[in-house]
């Protein structure tokens, strides 16, 4: 389990390659809280690192998908 991990070293964070299909995924928005619920994380630890080319290609979904996730207090980083 994570949580025991991140009581121990609770300014580690945790970066998730997601993939420019992954993105595109509708549910996405919602698995995220899902599982920070799930391994009892805060948002905060967590960073989704997208390409430059998942905005630079982004339909407005996808932008108000990850603005949304964003909001969750979950960081995004350029990979």
């Amino acid at each position: 389990e994570l949580a025991p991990l991140h009581a121990e070293f609770p300014h580690l964070s945790l970066s998730v390659n997601v993939s420019p299909g992954q993105v595109k995924v509708a549910r996405l928005e919602m698995l995220v809280p899902e599982l920070l619920s799930r391994f009892k994380l805060p948002a905060r630890v967590l960073a989704l690192e997208v390409t430059e080319s998942v905005l630079i290609d982004a339909a407005e979904s996808v932008v108000d998908r990850l603005k949304t996730i964003q909001a969750l207090g979950v960081g995004l980083v350029l990979d």
